[in-house]
């Protein structure tokens, strides 16, 4: 299985159509949560024969779709990541609102990974912001600035290399300043500096919080590339 993130399931489709009408070796895509898995399957007399006959096939694919494939069978997006992240010496923490630690969560859920992450903030509540991360504007707290701020407070107080921060509204109404539900901002503050993007996500509230936190692992790994 390979898993891809960054690239919907229809372009996925467009862009390896003819090989998914093969009869052998077989590939079908599964949709999921922020990520499409592509399923590999060949038949052999021997495991190493089927893995044989797989091996041109994944390569193929990976030359069509580039660097959106982040892994194979079970590793997971937060396991590629904290790879990378142990890879390069670095070392990531967390500033969330809207996610209330969800991504944090994911972070420590990988085995050996406090090689690379160092913890976080949970301020989901506007005067935690301020007292905690110093952020001046934090009464409209679903906003690019506010997030930035976020981002680069926890960065230096947390002494990391990378800082992830999350700030929006999952629903399910409008925010305090008026944000509509699904509009998200998602920081990252690295060695180069800090960038910010606009989400402007669809589905109930649950939806929201883990593509935001998809999302924003996918950002990271761009940025770790």
């Amino acid at each position: 299985t390979l898993r891809i993130v960054g690239m919907g399931e229809s372009m996925v489709d467009e862009k390896l159509r003819d090989l998914m009408d093969r009869e052998s070796p077989t590939l079908a895509p599964y949709a999921h949560v922020g990520e499409v898995h592509l399923r590999l399957t060949a038949r052999g007399a021997t495991a190493d024969e089927a893995a044989a006959l797989l091996e041109p096939l994944e390569t193929e694919i990976r030359s069509r779709l580039g660097s959106v494939v982040y892994g194979v069978d079970g590793e997971t997006l937060q396991t590629a990541v904290v790879r990378r992240l142990k890879e390069r010496g670095e070392t990531v923490g967390t500033a969330e609102s809207m996610t209330a630690g969800g991504l944090s969560a994911l972070f420590s859920s990988v085995p050996g990974s406090s090689d690379a992450f160092r913890g976080g903030y949970v301020t989901y509540d506007w005067r935690l912001k301020e007292r905690l991360l110093g952020v001046t504007d934090a009464s409209d707290p679903v906003s690019a600035e506010v997030a930035r701020s976020m981002a680069v407070a926890a960065k230096n107080s947390l002494e990391v290399d990378w800082c992830v921060a999350i700030t929006g509204n999952a629903g399910p109404t409008a925010d305090k300043g008026g944000k509509p539900v699904g509009r998200v901002y998602v920081a990252i503050a690295g060695p180069a500096g800090t960038e910010v993007e606009e989400l402007n996500l669809r589905g109930g509230r649950d939806d929201v919080v883990k593509r935001t936190i998809t999302l924003a692992l996918q950002r990271l790994r761009e940025r770790l590339a």
